[in-house]
């Protein structure tokens, strides 16, 4: 029998995509968006519920490579491609196709989580190979971490770096996760530290094609975990609202939805960068429509995919019988 998804995770994963989505929508850019960094931190951590990596490399490797690589590579060629007829548009020529290992995923922007998310797999395994258990895990994950951050690797292996402890300490929390989620003081704590990243005295911000953080590694990587409680407690609270259960589809579909969103953001950005005047009220109206526009079509081709052809985000065909 499958288990029952927690519905509070999803919603959870639904406010991170819709925050995701606003880092790639170039009027976010212009108006503001200090929040929308602490996404992707928390999609690592959340990964991490679900980490099998006690079990045998061959168990999950196999599922994970065509789960995460298959539908990266895809979505990166089909980006690849759309994204030059957009650059014929916008400049009247055409950039010769060339394969930079450092960003290889430049057609598809947000396919390097997945690039990132598998290596972050796979050295969850190695340190758990090494005998490291319980806090140690964590320790020996912060310090792959700080290494990863002065590292510079092919195919996003140096963000799954950074990423590594967040995703470990989502795994060793996650047997807890019960307990935090209904802890109001500690979300009302949690907002304290949303505020101090917020203001950016803090950042944790992890990337394709580069991450950092600020003032000091450890520090960061505190306050980047102390956010993630008021998010969950809020999806949490919103479980059983009918205002939620959009949004609980929305992150249940997440995969989809980050693979398709990013170049409709560019095609909104080229279409109204040439009719606006970039910056004027009209142009930030347009673009936050657009933006509106985007969420409902990412959604929607991603249900259609997910039912006609799921294999081209790594989902199994399930034949009818």
């Amino acid at each position: 029998m499958t288990a029952k998804r927690d519905a509070y995770i999803d919603i959870a994963k639904g406010i991170c995509m819709l925050l995701i989505i606003c880092i790639h929508a170039e009027v976010f850019g212009v108006i503001g968006m200090p929040l929308t960094f602490i996404a992707v931190p928390m999609f690592f951590f959340m990964s991490g519920f679900y980490d099998r990596s006690e079990k045998p490399l061959n168990s999950w490797l196999i599922k994970s490579l065509r789960t995460l690589i298959l539908p990266a590579v895809v979505w990166t060629i089909v980006g690849r491609g759309y994204g030059m007829v957009l650059k014929y548009i916008k400049s009247g020529g055409v950039e010769p196709w060339n394969l930079n290992i450092y960003e290889p995923t430049e057609g598809n922007g947000p396919a390097w989580f997945l690039f990132s998310l598998l290596a972050v797999k796979v050295l969850t395994w190695l340190l758990l190979r090494l005998r490291l258990s319980g806090w140690k895990l964590v320790l020996g994950s912060v310090l792959v971490g700080y290494g990863g951050y002065h590292c510079n690797l092919p195919f996003y292996i140096d963000e799954g770096l950074v990423a590594l402890p967040l995703y470990v300490i989502g795994k060793r929390i996650y047997p807890y996760i019960g307990r935090i989620v209904v802890n109001r003081r500690l979300a009302l704590s949690s907002l304290v530290f949303v505020c101090v990243y917020i203001l950016g005295y803090v950042q944790y911000v992890i990337g394709g094609g580069g991450s950092g953080f600020k003032p000091f590694y450890l520090v960061a990587l505190s306050v980047i975990l102390l956010c993630f409680p008021s998010v969950l407690y809020i999806s949490k609270s919103i479980e059983n609202k009918v205002c939620a259960r959009s949004i609980e589809k929305f992150g249940g579909n997440s995969l989809g939805v980050m693979l398709l969103h990013a170049p409709m953001c560019h095609t909104a950005a080229v279409v109204l960068n040439r009719v606006f005047d970039v910056g004027s009220t009209i142009w930030v109206v347009m673009f936050l429509l657009a933006y509106v526009i985007i969420v409902l079509m990412s959604y929607w081709l991603t249900v259609l995919i997910n039912h006609y052809c799921p294999i081209l985000l790594g989902k199994r065909v399930v034949k009818a019988a």
